[in-house]
C-alpha cells in the first residue's frame, strides 16, 4: 500500500454528537451535533432573507436556527438510517469545518487516512456503505474502523480494563486485556441520551407542559443535561416530594418549574429498564455479567479497572450509581470506577492516540484493497 504521510482524520461518528480532528490534536476541532435542519415553513415571507427553502444547516448552525428548522438525526440507536442526510453532514464537516492548519485551506482528503468509530454488532453492509462513500465520495487513501468504547479504554491509557460507553443511541461494555478486545464478552443494548430525553418529554407532558417539535426537543435535551439526575442508591420509595422543583429557563426567556421527580424518573431508565417498556436486563447486572463471562483469572483485574465514557456518564450520581449497585451484585468483588472530567471526548481522544502510533498504517484498508475485495473492511473490526 502506498504510504500516506499527513496526519490521520479522526471521525467520531456519534448518534448524537460528531467530533473530528487530526491525529495530533489534544481536543476534536469540529464538536457538535450529529444533525441536519431543513427548512420547515414553506411560505416565502416567514423565512429571512437569508435562508432558503432548499437550504440545509449543519451542527451549530442547525442548532442557532432550530426554530425554522425540521430537525433530524441521521444516526438512530448506532445504525445509519438517512444515508443522505449523513453525507451532507461529513460534506461540511470534512470539506468545511476540518481545515489545515498550515495553510488555513480545506484538506486534501486522497492525501490521508481516517479512522472512523462504529459501534460493536452493528450490520456488515452497514460498514461496507461506510467505506464505498468515504472512498468513492470523498476519496479518502485509506480507513480503518474502530470500537467507540476501545478507544475511550485508550484514552485513559490503559491497555486493560472494562470500557462503559453511554451515548445517544447505544451502550456498551467492553473488556479488554492488554489491548485485545475479548468479543464474545463484548454486551450492547441499544439504549441511551435520546431515550432518557423521550421520557422526560412524556413526564413533563403529564406536568401539563407540551414539547413536540424536533426544536423543542433539543430544548428538552438541553434540560436533561443540566438538570437530570439519578438516585445514589435503588431506593424502594419513588421521589415522591411533589413540592420540589427546579427552574429551567426556556429561550424567551421565561422560566419553567419543573418537578425533581420528573427530572429523575426519566433518567433511571438504565437502572429499571421494565418500568419503561424495554426487555433489556438492568444496566449494572449487564456489566456483571459480560466481566463474568471473561475468564477467572482476568475477573479481578477487569472489576477494578472501569472506566466510564460517554455523555450519558455525565448524569448526577450516575457513577455513584453504578458503584453501589455492583456491590450489591456481590460484596466481596473489588470495585474501581474512573471517570475523567472530559470523558464526553474520550472517543476521540483514544482515536488519536492510536492513529498516532507507527503501527497505524498496518490495520488500515486501502482504497485499492477494498475495490477488489470489500469484504476486508470487516477485517479491521475487533
Amino acid at each position: 500500500m502506498e504510504e500516506l504521510y499527513n496526519q490521520p482524520i479522526v471521525l467520531d461518528n456519534g448518534s448524537g454528537t460528531i467530533r473530528c480532528g487530526f491525529s495530533t490534536d489534544e481536543a476534536p476541532r469540529v464538536n457538535y451535533s450529529n444533525i441536519l435542519g431543513r427548512p420547515k415553513y414553506y411560505k416565502i415571507d416567514y423565512l429571512p432573507s437569508d435562508i432558503n427553502i432548499d437550504d440545509t444547516f449543519v451542527g451549530n448552525h442547525a442548532q442557532l436556527n432550530r426554530g425554522l428548522l425540521k430537525l433530524t438525526y441521521p444516526i438512530e440507536h448506532g445504525t445509519i438510517k438517512d444515508w443522505n442526510s449523513l453525507e451532507l453532514i461529513w460534506q461540511q464537516v470534512l470539506l468545511h469545518d476540518l481545515i489545515d492548519n498550515n495553510t488555513n485551506n480545506e484538506i486534501s482528503l486522497k492525501e490521508h487516512t481516517m479512522l472512523i468509530t462504529e459501534h460493536p454488532f452493528s450490520e456488515r453492509r452497514q460498514r461496507e456503505k461506510i467505506g464505498e462513500l468515504l472512498f468513492e465520495t470523498f476519496g479518502l487513501g485509506a480507513i480503518n474502523i474502530a470500537i467507540p468504547s476501545v478507544l475511550s479504554l485508550y484514552s485513559t491509557g490503559r491497555t486493560t480494563g472494562v470500557s462503559i460507553d453511554i451515548g445517544d443511541g447505544v451502550c456498551c461494555v467492553a473488556p479488554i486485556f492488554e489491548g485485545f478486545t475479548l468479543p464474545g464478552s463484548i454486551k450492547r443494548i441499544n439504549i441511551g441520551g435520546r431515550d432518557i430525553t423521550k421520557q422526560l418529554q412524556i413526564e413533563l407532558m403529564k406536568d401539563g407542559y407540551s414539547f413536540n417539535s424536533s426544536s423543542e426537543f433539543e430544548i428538552v435535551r438541553n434540560m436533561k443535561e443540566r438538570l437530570g439526575f439519578i438516585k445514589q442508591k435503588n431506593d424502594l420509595n419513588e421521589y415522591n416530594k411533589d413540592n420540589d422543583f427546579e427552574k429551567f429557563q426556556l429561550p424567551d426567556g421565561k422560566s419553567l418549574k419543573v418537578r425533581k421527580q420528573s427530572l429523575n424518573k426519566s433518567c433511571e431508565i438504565l437502572f429499571k429498564p421494565e418500568i419503561y417498556g424495554f426487555e433489556y436486563d438492568k444496566f449494572p447486572n449487564i456489566i456483571s455479567d459480560s466481566i463474568n463471562s471473561t475468564d477467572m483469572e482476568l475477573r479481578g483485574k477487569f472489576f477494578e479497572n472501569i472506566i466510564l465514557s460517554g455523555g450519558c456518564t455525565m448524569i448526577k450520581n450516575f457513577g455513584s450509581r453504578i458503584l453501589n449497585d455492583l456491590r450489591n451484585i456481590d460484596q466481596e468483588i473489588k470495585l474501581k470506577i474512573y471517570s475523567s472530567p472530559e470523558r464526553k471526548n474520550n472517543t476521540f481522544m483514544g482515536g488519536s492516540i492510536l492513529s498516532s502510533l507507527s503501527t497505524f498504517n498496518n490495520i488500515v484498508i486501502s482504497k485499492k484493497q477494498f475495490m477488489e475485495n470489500p469484504e476486508c473492511i470487516h477485517d479491521t473490526y475487533f
